[in-house]
C-alpha cells in the first residue's frame, strides 16, 4: 500500500490538522539548540517551558530538583530548507518500513522450512545407516524475505 494512499485516509480522519502538516515542522529544542537553527527557517518560536534535573548526594539520594535550560516549541516554515526537508521526508517511504515481509506461508515453506528439514532429515538418516557418522546440523539461515 502507498504512503499516498494511507495518507489520503487518514487525512478524511484527521481534517484540517493532516492537511496543514503542522506536527511534522514543529519540534521542541533546548536553549542552545535554538541558537544554532537558523532565523530565517522558522516562522513561529514559543516558550515551552523549563528543563528539571534530579540532583543526587554523593551517596546516590535524590538531595533537590535543579532547574536545567528553557525549553522552545518550533515551528519551521514550509517554505524553509528544513522544512522541506520535514515535509520531504514524511511525504517519502523512506526509513518507514523495513520491507522485510516474510510473505505468504507457502513462500516461506518452500524457502525456508523445507529444505532446513529436508537436510536434517538427510543427517539423522546417515547417522542411522553409520553410527560413526557426526551428524552436522546447521543453525537456519537468515530468511529469505518475499520482497
Amino acid at each position: 500500500m502507498s504512503r499516498t494512499y494511507r495518507h489520503r485516509k487518514l487525512e478524511h480522519r484527521a481534517g484540517a490538522f493532516c492537511r496543514t502538516h503542522n506536527w511534522v515542522l514543529r519540534e521542541l529544542v533546548t536553549e542552545t539548540e535554538l541558537q544554532q537553527i537558523d532565523p530565517l527557517d522558522l516562522s513561529n518560536v514559543i516558550h515551552y517551558g523549563c528543563r528539571y534535573r534530579y540532583v543526587y548526594d554523593e551517596h546516590g539520594n535524590f538531595a533537590k530538583i535543579a532547574r536545567g535550560e528553557n525549553l522552545y516549541e518550533v515551528m519551521y516554515s514550509p517554505k524553509s530548507t528544513e522544512g522541506k526537508r520535514r515535509l520531504a521526508k514524511w511525504h517519502s517511504d523512506g526509513g518507514t518500513t523495513s520491507f522485510k515481509e516474510p510473505g505468504p506461508s507457502w513462500f516461506k515453506n518452500l524457502f525456508t522450512t523445507r529444505p532446513n528439514r529436508r537436510t536434517a532429515k538427510r543427517e539423522i538418516h546417515k547417522w542411522i545407516r553409520n553410527e560413526e557418522y557426526e551428524v552436522q546440523l546447521h543453525p537456519i539461515g537468515k530468511r529469505v524475505y518475499w520482497t
